[in-house]
């Protein structure tokens, strides 16, 4: 009989890895034809109305991938071969990446969007940038989508890490939202599995948290009902260069803390 149960599980889960990648695959082709076609009108656009509007539609459709990009990662999460792939990337790029992909649904809720980032911040360490960039959506979806006034701040700071060669980043995103009960908050935290069955806010929180523990980093929260939401993400990675020679759009507002 538990043979037969672990047969069954084994085939359920196969099944549904197999649904997952069906449906993420038929998804991601017309998105990129979406997508396409939206950059070739990005090209011949010219006035600053229809570049504006196409703007959001790159946005979403950057939204939308990593959206998908839950699902896979639910998925392989659940079935332990998610692997974590690090290599050189920029902390404040990846950073703006995620902040721009949501600028446009911040503006249309009337919410402040910013970045905050300190000098001490170094221009390249090794990281997944894919998975820290998972993260960060996550968390800042669910920000923007939970808070209707006031809006939402996402920092990074470097702090020195115990190993040498090292720097310990620390990306905090603090709404001014609903907030969440202890209650609600410690269930999300202690959810040892993500499934399908559980809310949008909990499972981008259980998927954070299992990455970041993935990355060898940590997810916290601080959040009171009717006080907004604190999250932190901190993560020891090794400084592969100091100086950062990404510039900053003049669409994304970057307010440096002075030492």
């Amino acid at each position: 009989a538990v043979l037969r149960e672990r047969q069954a599980a084994a085939a359920a889960a196969a099944a549904k890895s197999t649904t997952i990648q069906r449906m993420n695959d038929e998804l991601r082709t017309p998105m990129a034809a979406l997508v396409g076609a939206a950059e070739h009108l990005r090209r011949a656009a010219t006035s600053p109305q229809a570049r504006a509007h196409i703007a959001t539609l790159l946005q979403a459709s950057e939204v939308l991938k990593l959206a998908l990009s839950d699902l896979t990662e639910l998925d392989h999460l659940e079935n332990g071969t998610l692997r974590i792939a690090p290599k050189p990337a920029s902390p404040r790029q990846v950073l703006r990446s995620v902040v721009s992909a949501f600028r446009a649904a911040a503006q249309d809720k009337g919410l402040e969007l910013f970045i905050d980032v300190t000098p001490e911040t170094p221009g390249l360490v090794e990281m997944d940038a894919a998975r820290v960039r998972q993260v960060l959506f996550n968390l800042l979806a669910n920000a923007v989508r939970y808070t209707t006034h006031g809006g939402v701040r996402i920092s990074l700071d470097a702090q020195p890490a115990r190993e040498s060669g090292q720097t310990q980043l620390v990306f905090t995103v603090a709404d001014t939202g609903a907030g969440m009960s202890r209650a609600h908050l410690a269930l999300a935290f202690k959810r040892e599995r993500a499934t399908a069955e559980t809310d949008v806010k909990g499972l981008g929180l259980a998927i954070s948290l299992r990455l970041a523990r993935l990355m060898g980093g940590q997810l916290t929260a601080q959040s009171e009902l009717g006080e907004g939401s604190t999250f932190t993400f901190a993560l020891n990675a090794p400084v592969m260069a100091q100086n950062d020679d990404v510039e900053v759009q003049p669409s994304q507002p970057l307010i440096e803390k002075r030492a």
